[in-house]
This record gives C-alpha cells, sequence and structure tokens, in this order.
C-alpha cells in the first residue's frame, strides 16, 4: 500500500483523497536527507503527515517541482492529481492536507 493524500478539515472530516495502491506518491518524496526540500522530505511514508495552511504554498511549490521531473506516463498522472489535491487546499482557512503512510 501506498501513501495516501487527503485533504481535511479541521474537524479532520475527509474532503477528497488521492489513493495510492501502485505506490506512486513515494516518488515525490526527495528523501530525509535532502537539503533542497523544506517540506515534502518530512512526509512519513509509514505513518501521517500533516501540512497546515501556513505551509500549504511552499509545499505545494515542492510538489509542483517533483511532478515537472516526474517522467513516467503513470506517475506523472498520479502526482498531477495529488498537485490539483493539494492546489484546491491553498488559501483555505482551517484546511489540512495529510498524507497517510502505510
Amino acid at each position: 500500500m501506498g501513501i495516501d493524500v487527503q485533504v481535511e478539515s479541521e474537524r479532520g472530516e475527509v474532503e477528497t483523497e488521492v489513493l495510492d495502491p501502485d505506490e506512486f506518491t513515494e516518488r515525490l518524496l526527495p528523501g530525509l536527507h535532502s537539503e533542497q526540500s523544506h517540506c515534502l522530505r518530512w512526509v512519513d511514508e509509514y505513518g501521517n503527515t500533516l501540512f497546515n495552511q501556513y505551509k500549504m504554498p511552499f509545499f505545494w511549490r515542492e510538489i509542483a517541482e517533483a511532478v515537472s521531473s516526474a517522467v513516467e506516463p503513470k506517475v506523472r498522472a498520479h502526482c498531477e492529481r495529488v498537485l490539483a489535491l493539494v492546489r484546491s487546499a491553498l488559501e483555505r482557512e482551517h484546511i489540512y492536507v495529510r498524507f497517510v503512510g502505510d
């Protein structure tokens, strides 16, 4: 099982999500020791990672850069869905993006 990505309310209600049965989300992640990543490197593949509205613009830019470097069509399509999900959460108050590891 991969890393699902969800947009949720402040009460934890899932509004939208991108499921990851093929384990494509982890291909967005640069690794814990990446000095060029300020947000994505902290995504826990085996636990949950939550991003709030203050982190969202920085987080969105990192995802956009990662998507632009995706080569495989299926991986790119999945990553574009994740990017669109995060974009839908930008500039909304009391909305969070959660990465749900296996």
